[in-house]
This record gives structure tokens, C-alpha cells and sequence, in this order.
């Protein structure tokens, strides 16, 4: 009972965070996870449907439709989780998932406080999109945490709060999509009745608490508290790899 409770606690808090940044429950749900000996693959079972039904609420919420750029992005990244899951699932990788969660964190984290000027690096990002949302989604399917690298790239290309978060959000709900369609493939009895239950909750909040809160978010508080949280957890996670 106790870690169940344990479980709807972390579920809740991180459906608020995501329901703000469009980040959070897979990016920061994972490493704690982790922490608490959980395997990976029910990690994935326990933070997909929240994460997917948050994504689909924001989405939605944006009533905006894909353009050209975010219509490559789904395509590029979508091969690249399918390419990262069978990898996964298949244990052609024998590696720490942790040392790989927490340098993906501290390197999205970096390159958002650098000085490098926005407009070349927005130009570089395009040029290369294709690639560039590959490996996003190729990371993501080895480790959960593309969405760091999504992150960058929204901030990167994006300048309003609007437009990052429902570009996070339609990549989140397209990552979500993928790899939960991938286990009911190869884990199909890692879900249960408890999934449902967190689902309720995360809609719940997103619904009464973290969207009203994210409409009252500046951007500059927007950027500085997802930094904040990026580097946090990258640094606890790479710490936590060491023991």
C-alpha cells in the first residue's frame, strides 16, 4: 500500500509540472523510478498513460494544427523511438539507462543557459531537422528522456511560451503514441486497474489546477524554472549512477 500511495504522489506532482512545461512525467518520472529499483519497461507502463493523456489535453487545448517543420519532426522521430525501443526491448544495449538519463538532462540543461546566439543555432537546427528529430526520438526510445532534447529544440525554435509547449506537447503525444503501442506488443500484462487510477488523477489536475496555473506563467519564469528542473534532476540522476 505504502508504495502505491508512493506511486499516485509522484504521478500527481509530476501531472502538475507536466501540465504547465509540457515536460515531466517521463523526463522526471524515469530517474525516480529508477531511484526506486522500478525496471524500466514498468516505468514506461506506470508514466505513459499520463504522460499521453496530458499531451492530448494540451494539444487539443492549442486547437492549433501541425505545420510543415512539426509534420517532419513526427515522421523523423517516430522512426527513431521504434528504432530505440527495439533496441531496448531486444537488449542489444548493455548499459547504465541511468549515466544516459542524467548526461542527456545536464547536456539540454547547459545548452540552454549558453550565450550562443539564438538565430544561428534556430538556422543550424532547420538545416539538419531531419537528423536532428531522428536521434531525438532515437533517445527517447533507449532512455524516456527525449524529452530534454525536445525541449531544446522547442525553446530553440519557438520564442513564445504557446507555440514551445504545444510543439513539447504534439512531440510528447507522438513519442507516447509509439512506445506505448511497442509494449502492449512486447510487455502487454505490465498494465493494470492502477493505471487507470493514475490517469484520473493527472487529468484531474491538469484540468482544475496545472493548466489555470501555466495561463498565469510569464515567460521568463516559463524558461528559468525549466532550466532549474532540467539541471536538478540531471545532476541527481548521473550522481545517483555512481552507487
Amino acid at each position: 500500500m505504502d508504495y502505491q500511495i508512493s506511486l499516485l504522489f509522484i504521478v500527481a506532482l509530476l501531472s502538475f509540472i507536466q501540465s504547465i512545461y509540457g515536460v515531466g512525467l517521463l523526463v522526471f518520472g524515469t530517474p525516480i523510478l529508477l531511484f526506486m529499483k522500478i525496471p524500466f519497461n514498468e516505468a514506461l507502463s506506470i508514466l505513459l498513460p499520463s504522460s499521453i493523456l496530458i499531451s492530448l489535453g494540451q494539444v487539443l487545448k492549442s486547437k492549433t494544427k501541425p505545420t510543415s517543420i512539426q509534420k517532419k519532426m513526427i515522421g523523423y522521430s517516430t522512426f527513431g523511438v521504434l528504432t530505440g525501443l527495439i533496441i531496448i526491448f531486444n537488449d542489444y544495449l548493455n548499459m547504465d539507462v541511468k549515466i544516459f538519463v542524467g548526461i542527456g538532462l545536464l547536456i539540454s540543461g547547459f545548452l540552454r543557459i549558453s550565450k550562443i546566439n539564438p538565430i544561428p543555432m534556430r538556422d543550424s537546427l532547420l538545416s539538419q531537422f531531419g537528423f536532428y528529430s531522428f536521434l531525438m526520438g532515437l533517445i527517447h526510445g533507449v532512455s524516456n528522456m527525449g524529452g530534454g532534447v525536445l525541449t531544446f529544440l522547442s525553446t530553440t525554435i519557438y520564442f513564445n511560451k504557446n507555440e514551445q509547449r504545444y510543439n513539447i506537447a504534439l512531440g510528447y503525444l507522438v513519442f507516447g503514441i509509439v512506445q506505448l503501442s511497442i509494449m502492449f506488443m512486447y510487455r502487454l500484462n505490465i498494465f493494470s486497474f492502477l493505471n487507470i487510477i493514475f490517469m484520473g488523477i493527472s487529468a484531474l489536475i491538469f484540468v482544475k489546477i496545472g493548466n489555470t496555473v501555466y495561463e498565469k506563467t510569464s515567460q521568463l519564469f516559463f524558461d528559468r524554472s525549466m532550466t532549474f528542473l532540467i539541471f536538478i534532476f540531471g545532476f541527481t540522476v548521473l550522481l545517483n549512477s555512481f552507487y
